[in-house]
């Protein structure tokens, strides 16, 4: 699976709203909220929405999961129904310098 970029908030209240502002071609995107993660594979519609959830602290992360070949697919700014807090960072982090063999091109694909 190859991840390209994404967007990572935490928020206090019942939901939360990341607009489309344009997209091209077919986008797949792996959805986090609270840890459960969604798979879309073709992003349509004008938001990626939440739904609704219970009153308290939630955390969403959203990473494209195709690659640009396939298509774009630009956000604006988030909104919720409550406040954002701020988002902690990992303590570390690893960088992996490689080519496709080291992100793993294609495995999502179908042979050959």
């Amino acid at each position: 699976m190859v991840v390209t970029s994404g967007i990572s908030f935490t928020f206090t209240g019942t939901s939360a709203s990341v607009p489309i502002t344009s997209i091209t071609g077919t986008n797949a995107i792996i959805v986090s909220v609270d840890g459960v993660v969604t798979t879309i594979d073709n992003v349509t519609g004008t938001s990626i929405d939440t739904g609704p959830l219970p009153q308290g602290i939630h955390t969403v992360d959203i990473r494209k999961k195709s690659e640009a070949l396939y298509g774009s697919i630009f956000i604006g700014n988030p909104t919720t129904s409550g406040t954002f807090l701020p988002t902690t960072q990992p303590k570390k982090r690893i960088e992996i310098i490689g080519d496709s063999i080291t992100v793993g091109y294609g495995v999502s694909g179908t042979y050959p």
